[in-house]
């Protein structure tokens, strides 16, 4: 009996492996895909070839109108930055098609192997789910997509909306590995597949930091119309923006590269993110550009009297339909079609399809023209909405007026002296420190009869104590480390700078203020310790919220000794010192204005060492951390006040308080001049502009200066 219960046994055991393995097959059969030829090999090389047959052919739905100049620079714009990385901004006319051609391009760049990783940014995480859902889409419904890659759009389209199948689908038994949901989309791993693992997700704005998937870091991402008009209009907002774009999306990279990113938008106001970075002159590594829907106006409209302003009436009658309930604007578009000869001629438009072609019951054509589509638009919102919308020029009369500098203006003004050499026709040799609780900051210039220039600056370490400085058993240590690096540095300064004509001759600092805003104890020891009245306290006044205003005392006093122009100095009792006072607007705004005055080459201008001027990158954007700003208010009066756009302003304190000290020794005040025009003699040539008007030299500070060299003590040079 047990023999024959055995027997039973494994022949049931056999049947239930058998019945597995039966199965198994079934269910590898079931999710095992095989794939398909290519149907048209040449249609497939074709559009790798050329982008905008690719985009015509395969989107031939999204892409029925033949590319345009702005749609085509677009499209190339963002394939450039998917092969060779960089940045992009452009600014494009609202409604223009951005969406449609970024559909067309990540598309085109993931199905020929150029994007393994990409992010979509929109301004809201919803949206940026709708965009990569319209792209996933294509690869799931698209049957010319589907004939000619089979190998990345079969393996999406057997799963028939079932996304949960992606987790066992195998083509030849091996899995696929794909995920095809909303939040993340990885293209199935094919070998020979171009696309095979490429990812695609839709990145929130807030939340982008520490992406990697699968041991891969982002590649490209796209910021797709990031801004909103709530986040132009608050500065709480713009910032969070900024810091997404230059900071979060940056630090995606793996270590050691950088990420690509592209930015499409349409400028809403001035001043805006997207006007500042598709503005070459204050963010040149973004390449900015900005389309217009109107290149050039018409020829009418630039000379209305000429042709008894045809379009104003155009838009008059539109005005007019609209309130007889027109809303067709029948009379303008009669009027449009009776005159369209003069009214075209000399305007250029960037798409000639952008127009309304609707057949009404009349048998007319709503539209028959992008010009008539635009003057349209004028008629119901304003010029103000349309050179928003469609020619990304907003109206400057409702932001706050601010002066015109850029780090281009200060990475220019180099003039090839070496650096830490003074120039030969140095009157005044000042210096300015600016103390910090980790670090020290210092500038030194040299003014002469003409320009200004920086020898050098930089930042010296200090020593302070580890934790929180503000508590009180840190403070001594704090203000000792500060006290050994104004020594450190002033016995470096006692050296002495080379002059351009003699290096072997020397030349030393006629003064040196010291910013004792922060920890004036330090400071008022080092002066009192220091012989000779080349290092003083000084203090920076104005319209900075963390800023007295400066206000020149009235009356004198033993106490107080007012200066000619924009500083006084006062009297510390207790230490025995003079701290001098300073108006740090002027003398900021003097300094920037100074940057922008030497492509002019006027009085004024300052000027940087060496010759290669991205080497003063990070010296630029300190000087263009703070922007004046200055705002009129009906009923109010002027606003002026500081923008500060980084805390990273410390040498344009730096150089405002050279400027300053050079002032307090006797460099005459003088506005910044406007150029000599250049004259025309009557045979055509060009006369020689005459000099502007020089400001006389001091009398005292070279003759003082050669005697300081003559009679310096040694042990001051040693010190």
């Amino acid at each position: 009996m047990a023999d024959i219960q055995n027997k039973i046994n494994d022949a049931l055991a056999r049947e239930r492996t058998a019945q597995a393995e039966l199965m198994a097959r079934k269910r590898s059969s079931g999710r095992d895909i095989t794939i398909p030829h290519v149907v048209n090999m040449r249609r497939r090389r074709r559009g790798e070839r050329d982008p905008e047959y690719f985009c015509r052919t395969y989107l031939r739905d999204t892409f029925s109108k033949p590319f345009t100049d702005d749609g085509r620079d677009l499209l190339y714009a963002i394939i450039n930055k998917a092969r060779h990385g960089g940045k992009q901004a452009i600014a494009a006319a609202r409604g223009d098609g951005k969406t449609s051609i970024i559909k067309g391009a990540i598309i085109y760049c993931i199905i020929y192997g150029m994007l393994r990783y990409t992010i979509y940014v929109d301004k809201n995480y919803d949206d940026a789910k709708i965009r990569v859902g319209n792209i996933r889409f294509e690869f799931e419904e698209n049957e010319l997509l589907t004939e000619d890659f089979p190998e990345i759009c079969y393996p999406v389209r057997a799963l028939e909306g079932a996304t949960n199948r992606a987790n066992m689908q195998t083509v030849n038994g091996k899995r696929t590995r794909m995920k095809w949901g909303d939040e993340l989309i990885i293209f199935p791993t094919i070998p020979g597949s171009l696309a095979s693992g490429a990812i695609l997700q839709p990145g929130p704005s807030s939340k982008l930091r520490g992406r990697n998937i699968r041991n891969q870091r982002p590649q490209f991402v796209v910021v797709d119309d990031i801004e909103t008009p709530d986040s132009v209009k608050s500065e709480t907002l713009t910032r969070d923006i900024l810091n997404c774009v230059t900071k979060d999306i940056a630090g995606l990279a793996p270590p050691g590269e950088s990420i690509a990113v592209i930015w499409p938008c349409t400028i809403m106001i001035k001043d805006c993110l997207s006007d500042r970075f598709t503005d070459p002159r204050q963010e040149p590594s973004w390449h900015g550009k900005r389309h217009k829907m109107i290149k050039k106006m018409p020829d009418c409209e630039l000379d209305k009297d000429k042709e008894k302003h045809l379009w104003e009436r155009f838009i008059l009658l539109c005005e007019q339909d609209d309130f007889d309930g027109d809303d067709s604007h029948r009379t303008a578009h009669r009027f449009y079609l009776e005159n369209r000869k003069i009214m075209d001629a000399g305007a250029i438009v960037a798409n000639p399809y952008r127009f309304n072609p609707k057949q009404l019951t009349d048998g007319s054509q709503l539209e028959v023209s992008t010009l008539e589509h635009c003057y349209r638009f004028i008629a119901k919102w304003g010029w103000d909405s349309f050179n928003c919308e469609f020619q990304n020029d907003p109206p400057a009369d409702e932001i706050p007026e601010t002066d015109d500098i850029t780090i281009n203006h200060v990475m220019k003004s180099v003039n090839s002296l070496p650096e830490g050499v003074v120039p030969a026709d140095c009157d005044y040799l000042t210096a300015f420190i600016d103390i910090h609780a980790r670090h020290i900051d210092w500038v030194v210039m040299a003014y002469g009869s003409h320009k200004r220039h920086v020898v050098g600056y930089g930042q010296e370490p200090v020593n302070s104590p580890n934790g929180n400085l503000k508590e009180a058993h840190n403070l001594q240590g704090l203000q000792e480390a500060i006290l050994t690096s104004l020594r450190d540095w002033r016995d470096r300064a006692a050296e002495g700078w080379p002059l351009s004509d003699n290096l072997n001759d020397r030349r030393y600092l006629d003064i040196c203020l010291i910013d004792g805003g922060y920890q004036p104890d330090p400071v008022k020891a080092f002066v009192k310790e220091t012989p000779g009245r080349t290092f003083r306290i000084s203090k920076g006044e104005g319209s900075r919220k963390d800023e007295d205003s400066f206000n020149m005392p009235k009356k004198k006093s033993p106490d107080i000794k007012p200066g000619k122009a924009h500083w006084y100095a006062s009297r510390d009792k207790k230490n025995r010192v003079w701290i001098y006072h300073l108006d740090a607007d002027w003398n900021k705004r003097n300094v920037q204005q100074g940057f922008v005055m030497q492509d002019k080459n006027l009085f004024g201008a300052i000027t940087l060492y060496g010759d290669s001027g991205i080497a003063h990158k990070n010296y630029a954007q300190h000087i263009n951390a703070e922007l004046w700003t200055e705002k009129y208010n009906p009923g109010k009066g002027w606003e002026r006040w500081w923008d500060v756009k980084s805390r990273r302003n410390h040498w344009l304190d730096g150089t405002a308080g050279c400027l300053a000290g050079a002032i307090i020794l006797g460099l005459p005040v003088v506005d910044v001049q406007s150029s000599p025009p250049t004259e025309t003699k009557e045979n055509g040539s060009a006369e020689t502009p005459k000099k502007a008007a020089t400001v006389p030299k001091p009398t005292t500070s070279p003759a003082r200066q050669r005697r300081q060299r003559t009679r310096r003590p040694r042990t001051r040079r040693s010190r």
